[in-house]
């Protein structure tokens, strides 16, 4: 295992991304099927995106030590995070657009976590 990784973020992560598939294959049960687990995970569903933006920084964090460790200089560090970011951001327009349509100004200012979690 390389040593810097944190296993504690990557559990967390391993959970949300456990969560997130759980809840989208729970809205495909029907609603009156719900009487399981798919209700249980419903329940849950709202604390996933949380965890996904709390991981964010976390990881955010735990990436610019990690830079600075190495000798990496800050500016080089953010111009990667904000084109990272930008992928992100793109994915989730273009995610909208298939969706929604090409709606102009909703497909800029996407909602969607992807889009949230470029902007953080």
């Amino acid at each position: 295992m390389n040593a810097a990784r944190d296993p504690a973020l990557d559990a967390l992560r391993t959970l949300a991304v456990l969560g997130m598939v759980a809840s989208h294959t729970a809205r495909l049960v029907q609603h009156d099927a719900r009487a399981g687990w798919p209700s249980a995970v419903l329940l849950a569903e709202p604390v996933i995106p949380s965890l996904f933006l709390f991981l964010v920084g976390a990881s955010l964090a735990h990436s610019r030590a990690g830079a600075a460790r190495r000798g990496v200089a800050a500016g080089a560090w953010l111009a990667r995070q904000l084109r990272r970011a930008l992928g992100l951001w793109a994915v989730s327009a273009v995610f909208f657009a298939l969706e929604m349509g090409p709606r102009i100004p909703d497909m800029l200012t996407a909602s969607g976590i992807l889009a949230n979690i470029a902007y953080a």
